[in-house]
């Protein structure tokens, strides 16, 4: 996976203390042109991972030409969306394909319930097998 370097603390810490263990690897880019997700591929490249803005430092990514970027490499990108919120961003219309919401934040109020919500674009960019593996 290419992610940006900016993530919040508790998805960083899922990367390099979980996902780290289980074989995934990271490779961490500013993320301000997405030239620098393309630069940091590797051939097993599957995923990109953005939060735009960013946590905690608000830096913003061009979801647009990022998904160009990782669509031609025929890999999955993912947004975390939270900051933002559905409302007032919608990266599935950017060409993402899959965002993410804590839904602990802005939409449930902040600390009003505890929870989060993926969103997918298709169904193909989640496979049944992958699923799988991870249960």
């Amino acid at each position: 996976m290419v992610a940006v370097k900016d993530l919040y603390g508790g998805t960083r810490r899922l990367f390099d203390r979980v996902l780290l263990k289980l074989g995934i690897q990271f490779t961490y880019v500013e993320g301000a042109e997405p030239a620098q997700f393309e630069a940091a591929m590797k051939p097993e490249t599957k995923m990109f991972w953005a939060e735009s803005p960013s946590n905690p430092l608000l830096r913003i990514v061009d979801l647009r030409r990022t998904a160009d970027v990782a669509h031609k490499h025929n890999s999955i990108f993912v947004v975390d969306n939270t900051f933002m919120s559905p409302y007032l961003q919608q990266p599935l219309k950017l060409g993402a394909d899959i965002v993410v919401h804590s839904t602990t934040k802005y939409l449930g109020g902040h600390s009003d319930l505890i929870g989060g919500v993926v969103v997918v674009s298709d169904r193909s960019c989640i496979r049944t097998s992958d699923l799988h593996k991870m249960q």
